[in-house]
Parts: structure tokens; sequence; C-alpha cells
């Protein structure tokens, strides 16, 4: 984990030192994605994108506070639209008056010595009755010739502005609410658009709260965000020439292919044209078998599962190809369970890390070890192996008073310093749930924000479960590059199980796997940051510059990689988009 002294970025810095038919094994795709989850929601309960009062604040993500500061801090003045104006005009860029109606004046608890950034939030119309959210940060660097790149989180029905507030946006939200700078922003090398989707995820919602609006699906979801990003740049004309990226985690390894599938078959009718180049994606969800495998290693890897039970599990379960021998067959769920039982209070994202563990209102038997994120596919998930996780928990919790006495006292604070901060999440959820928050970013003042939803209905009966045949059709019939990294310390979606996936495309290898390095104030250059090979593919052989497939691990990070390594993944990011990952 970086410290607050480490500092810079290798410019190029790379490689060597130099420089079907199984319906109920579908419920528990999403256990696989968010196993933490398989017990939470069935003891916890969120709402997002829910219109109600400003009053009417309620529980959701991480859960809104009952006793909140009534004013957010800070004291920076607001800009003006006079300012922003001035800003295009020496830019050389154009802006019309829909996109200026978007521009964000104020970010409130911002301090007055914080830089002042171009930004943007509202809602742009996908459909008759679907309003879908948006916060769009230009970059810091040169926003008419950095690309333009989409993020959108996982879930599905979890908001892309975990990826502003919690991972890689301008602004990090703090305990007293105030916003603290980020560093290690990504809208540094880009223009960041962040995205809130499907309707009934954030602030996104349906017009008259069409019932139907709330139902959803991989294509349904690609559709109406290949409309989002067609409103968007309609209003932000100024980005039209700009090269376009998609980027998502977690279910984005769902959302991401989908959508670039509708963007590939559309562009001969986009309007604006669509300068589509590829995408990223981080510890995806692509196939189930792998990702249980995945799992199952990581849980072994770092030795938090007994011998007998892990050996067992490779010995009856782990050669099977079917997904039902993971997800149905009842010796394999048993293993499966006791494993992920003996994980306890460990953060499954990020196993190496602490969980937040502040005084929040009682949602659920160890619910505080688990991310709104981790938690949202539960009501998917197997009810089986979902029953037999939430009533051992619960008879964990009971037991919480003895393993205090125990384990002794925990400790309020921790004064070992340290960039990550596991309480993030519960921060923005306070914040983004303030009335003059809401204002300043244009959306329906009296939301009840949440990070996941729970008003949707996924629907997974629909769904592609193996996502490679579709990274197979964007790899030989495109020019897109794509990137897929991995936090190493992520046990949802481990790079075990995302490494099983991609050799088995069977490319060849460009660039044999070898370390990347990166710079640290204290001990200095040639720290290893993580590892990365790039693939051949039918394309790339053709034209050098053209597609290929890159891997790449970052290591000592959670499954949101930039909340754990914020340094090291924008690193990744900017190599990505200069073509060295």
């Amino acid at each position: 984990m970086e410290t607050p002294e480490m500092e810079g970025l290798l410019p190029g810095a790379v490689a060597a030192k130099e420089g079907r038919a199984w319906p109920r094994a579908k419920a528990l795709v999403a256990g696989a994605v968010a196993a933490g989850a398989l017990l939470v929601l069935a003891l916890a309960s969120g709402s997002g994108g829910a219109r109600s009062t400003p009053e009417a604040e309620g529980h959701g993500g991480s859960g809104v506070l009952a006793a909140e500061p009534q004013v957010v801090r800070g004291d920076k003045p607001a800009l003006t639209r006079e300012w922003v104006q001035e800003q295009f005009q020496a830019m050389g860029m154009a802006l019309s008056d829909t996109a200026l109606d978007d521009a964000v004046l104020h970010m409130p608890g911002l301090s007055d010595d914080a830089p002042d950034i171009v930004q943007f939030s509202g809602y742009v119309e996908v459909s008759e009755t679907k309003r879908s959210f948006y916060m769009l940060s230009l970059s810091q660097r040169s926003p008419k010739d950095d690309p333009l790149v989409l993020w959108t989180n996982g879930g599905p029905g979890c908001s892309g502005l975990l990826g502003y507030f919690t991972e890689h946006g301008p602004f990090r939200p703090m305990e007293d609410l105030s916003l603290r700078l980020n560093d290690y922003s990504w809208n540094k090398v880009a223009n960041m658009l962040y995205i809130e989707s499907p309707t009934g995820v954030g602030f996104s919602y349906s017009e008259g709260d069409v019932a139907s609006d709330l139902l959803a699906g991989d294509e349904s979801v690609a559709r109406d965000n290949y409309e989002l990003i067609q409103q968007v740049l309609l209003r932000h004309t100024a980005l039209q020439d700009n090269d376009f990226y998609l980027s998502a985690e977690s279910y984005g390894g769902h959302y991401i292919p989908t959508l670039a599938k509708q963007l590939v078959v559309g562009a001969a009718e986009a309007t604006p044209w669509i300068k589509f180049k590829g995408f990223l994606v981080g510890n995806p969800y692509t196939d189930p078998v792998s990702n249980m495998k995945g799992m199952m290693g990581a849980f072994w890897g770092h030795q938090l599962v007994p011998a007998p039970v892990y050996k067992a599990w490779q010995e009856h379960c782990s050669d099977s190809k079917e997904v039902s021998t993971y997800y149905d067959d009842e010796y394999c769920v048993e293993l499966e369970v006791e494993m992920m039982d003996a994980i306890g209070d460990l953060d499954w994202y990020g196993l190496d890390f602490p969980v937040c563990n502040r005084d929040l209102p009682d949602s659920g038997a160890f619910s505080e070890v688990l991310s709104a994120q981790a938690q949202q596919l539960v009501k998917y998930a197997y009810p089986r192996l979902h029953d037999k996780l939430v009533s051992r928990w619960q008879e964990k919790k009971k037991a919480s008073l003895r393993r205090d006495l125990l384990g002794g006292r925990r400790l309020a604070s921790s004064k070992q310093p340290t960039v990550y901060d596991a309480c993030v999440p519960d921060y923005m959820t306070r914040y983004l749930n303030k009335a003059e928050v809401q204002d300043a970013l244009h959306a329906e003042v009296g939301t009840t924000w949440a990070e996941c939803s729970s008003s949707i209905t996924y629907d997974f009966d629909s769904k592609m479960d193996y996502m490679e045949a579709l990274y197979k059709h964007l790899l030989d019939d495109t020019s897109l590059r794509i990137m897929v990294y991995s936090g190493d310390d992520d046990s949802i979606c481990a790079p075990l199980g995302t490494q099983d996936w991609i050799w088995k495309l069977g490319y060849s290898v460009q660039d044999d796997w070898a370390a990347w390095y990166y710079k640290d104030a204290m001990y200095g250059d040639g720290q290893v940051g993580g590892y990365r090979v790039r693939f051949t593919t039918p394309q790339a052989e053709e034209d050098s510059t053209s597609s290929r497939l890159s891997f790449v691990t970052i290591h000592h990070a959670g499954h949101e990689v930039p909340m754990y390594q914020p340094m090291r993944a924008l690193h990744v990011f900017e190599n990505f988009l200069d073509g060295v990952f």
C-alpha cells in the first residue's frame, strides 16, 4: 500500500526493469462475483434511485447514518457560468447552452485552496421515460486532445459514482463530509464520464415510475447506455472528435463487452459518430466456472481455509467444466460453504486490508465486512448456499462478544498512516444524500441515494453467462484494444480465475509475462507494481498498431483497484491509453 510520500509515475514504464440450461445455477452466478454478499441482503435492504422528500432519508449501500452534520464542511466559493465559458474559449472548444446548464459550479465540502476543475452533471433521456444520471470531469491535462473514457460500476445495479467518489474521481469524501483532492484521479489524463445505470440506480429514475423501466438485463442495459453515450456527445459537442474508451470493474465484465458489441454494431448509424477505440475492465466477472475456481484458489493461496476441506474440493470438484458442479452438487456446495464460512470477518474484496467497523446502524450479520457492490448480487444467489451462509453467520454474530473477549479490545483507530480508508463508501453515501449536494449536482433533490439499487429486477435468464465468445468476436473481428487488469488481493473475481479464461482464448503471446515498475519516493525506483502479458490477435498480426489483448495485475490491490492502490491504478490506466500496456 502506498504511503502519502509515494509519488511519480514512470512514463511508459513496462516489462523489463529498464523501463446453458442450468436455471438453479444461474441464481448463484452472482454469488461467485460477490461471494461475501451471499449472506447480507436477506438481512439488510437498500434503495437506489428512490425519490422521496428530503426528510425521508433511509439506508442504502453502506447506510445513511441517522445522526449527520446538517451542513457539509468546506468554504470554496462557487464558480460562475462565465468562468466555464472562458475556460472553453481558452481551449478553443465549443460549449452548448444545454451543456453549460449542467456545469457543476459548486462542490459542497471543497476547501478554498482546491483546484478549479471543469465538471458537468445532470440527466439525459435514454427513452421516453428513462432518465440516466451522469457526471463528466474534463481532463486536467488537455480536454481537447485527451480521450473520453466512460466508467460504470458492476453489481449489477451499482452506481458509477462509486468510481468517482471512492476510486478515481478528482475528489474523495472524508469522515466530516469535506472533500479531499485525489492526486491520482484518472481525469489527470482523460475526460472521465461516470454514469448511473441501469434505470433505478443512484439518481437515475423512471419518469412516471414505469415498472417496466426497472426491468434490466445485459442487452437492454447495453442499448440504454449506447443511447446515453450518444445523448452525452450531442450535449457536449466539444468531445465528439475525441477517442472514446469504455471502462468498468466486477460485473462490468458483462456490461462492457456487451456495450462494446452494441457500439460496433451501431457504428454505421451512430449520431454523432463515436471514435470507439477499446475498453478496459478490472477484476471482471466473465466465466462462472473460472470465477469459482479463482475464488477457492485465492482462499487457499492466502492460507485462509483448512487444508482437508480445500483438498477435498480440489479432488472432487475443481476438475469439472460443468457449472452445475459448483452450484448444484450437494457435496461441492457444502465444501464451498465451509470455506466461505471460514473466511469470516476478512474483506473478501481485499483479503489483506482492514474493514470498516465504525459504529453504523445494524444492517445484518457481518455486513460491515462487505461492500454494497459485494452484497448486490445476493438477491440472485442460489438459495441453498445463501441460506446456509446466513444461518452460520448469524450464529457467529451471536458469538461476537466471546470473540471480542478472546481477541482483545478493538482499537477505535490505528496510528499507522495509510492511503486506504475502508469507510469511504459510507462517507460517500452520507455526502450524496445531502440536499445541498444533490442540488449542486443537478440531481433530483430528495432522492434517497444508495451505492446499489434494490429497486431494479435484473434478468439473469436472458444474460450471457460466459463472455469468452464475445471477447473472441471483438478481438478477431474488430480493431479494438482490450486490457483486463486485476488486483491480486481480490478473492471475489480473483486473478487466478481471470487467467484461466484469458489463456483459454488461445492467442499467442506477443510480450512475455514480466514485471512492471513504479517509483516510490521513500524506497526509490524499480518497485514491482505488478505483472503484465500481451497477446497477439488476428488483427494485430496484420497491423501491429491494431487489436491486441493485454492482462495486467496490480500487486496488493483489492477488487476495486483504484480504491486500494490509486497510484498504481493511474499508472496502469495511463499506460493503456498510451498503448504501452
